[in-house]
């Protein structure tokens, strides 16, 4: 009933940003990735993509409690998050942000002042925070530099479309 509603009409916006992010991903390396699109109200959607860069599986509607053991069971090689993994370190925005900004592709940006970080805006940051330390606890380390493979990183969905779009 309801719910299949709410998929077919939330799936179609979920996917292709995910799909995106996940395709510069697995162009520059791993083999099967998993891509997680975060919301506070509706949960973590996450898709599987093969060597191929096929979608093998997807989940809808994931809890960020549920996340470590599904992530544990799932073959993938690195995890792409459209998070932030944590909060910014000085200023209203990070250095990719801001970089983005500056190429006119939009990205919220991530705070470092705590008064701005309470803000019911975030909460979908918080989730995606969450959703860092489950990867971690399943094995995935937050991705700092080199190779990709076995670590979960951030990534941009509205960017990587851009990129993708070739503008």
């Amino acid at each position: 009933g309801k719910a299949l509603v709410n998929a077919v009409i939330d799936l179609p916006f979920a996917l292709p940003t995910i799909v995106a992010g996940l395709t510069l991903v697995a162009l520059y390396g791993p083999r099967s990735p998993i891509g997680i699109d975060v919301s506070y109200s509706r949960g973590l959607d996450l898709v599987v993509l093969d060597e191929d860069r096929s979608i093998v599986e997807t989940h809808r509607r994931i809890q960020t409690g549920d996340l470590t053991a599904l992530l544990a069971g799932t073959p993938v090689d690195v995890v792409a998050i459209d998070s932030p993994p944590g909060w910014g370190t000085s200023g209203g925005s990070r250095l990719t942000e801001r970089e983005l900004r500056a190429f006119g592709i939009h990205a919220y940006g991530t705070p470092s002042d705590p008064k701005k970080a309470d803000n019911a805006f975030y909460n979908w940051m918080r989730v995606g925070m969450k959703a860092f330390e489950a990867a971690e606890k399943a094995g995935f380390s937050r991705y700092r530099n080199g190779p990709v493979t076995g670590t979960a990183l951030e990534v941009f969905p509205h960017a990587s479309c851009v990129v993708l779009a070739g503008c």
